[in-house]
């Protein structure tokens, strides 16, 4: 009889060591996964802290750029076809870089694309497509020209095209000479 007593509550004090450690290797999973969870969390926010730093750099070259004392803004203005539509490109013949600042031109229509055009001794050199919405703000990197007389944008297919189309030029603008 006390041989049934004490494995009677032998049995019940394993039973309760069993529950006992269930529910602590239950809840270390639980905080397991917490922790994990949280990893993945610091993780983005670290990844989106660089991105961020990345865009204010780019923000903070772009301004030094158009700041320096060689750097010249050309004005490209609407055309009959698009009056209000305007753009700049900040050119800089001593560091040879320029930039394309959209300020205002109609979103394009499903199949097209912006264009824009050097005019070198009265002939367009193809500057590359390019979407209105630049990555770190307005200013996008152009390739630099070196003998520009002007600067034009038209509506072309998606992708560009190897030449202007004329009747679809929605800015323009020439490079004061000096």
């Amino acid at each position: 009889s006390n041989w049934a007593a004490a494995i009677g509550l032998l049995s019940f004090a394993l039973i309760g060591a069993c529950v006992a450690a269930f529910l602590f290797f239950k809840q270390a999973d639980n905080s397991r996964q917490k922790a994990a969870e949280t990893k993945a969390q610091f993780e983005k926010a670290v990844k989106d802290c660089e991105e961020q730093l990345k865009e204010q750099q780019i923000i903070r070259d772009q301004f030094v750029a158009i700041r320096h004392w060689a750097t010249q803004p050309v004005q490209l203005k609407g055309t009959k076809l698009s009056e209000a539509s305007y753009a700049i490109v900040y050119w800089n013949k001593v560091k040879r870089n320029a930039y394309l600042d959209v300020v205002a031109l109609p979103e394009a229509p499903a199949g097209k694309q912006y264009q824009l055009w050097a005019i070198v001794r009265g002939k367009p050199t193809d500057m590359g497509v390019f979407d209105l919405t630049a990555p770190g703000g307005g200013l996008q990197s152009i390739p630099f020209i070196d003998k520009a007389q002007a600067y034009a944008v038209t509506l072309e297919p998606k992708g560009g095209s190897p030449s202007p189309t004329l009747d679809q030029m929605y800015v323009i603008g020439n490079v004061a000479k000096g």
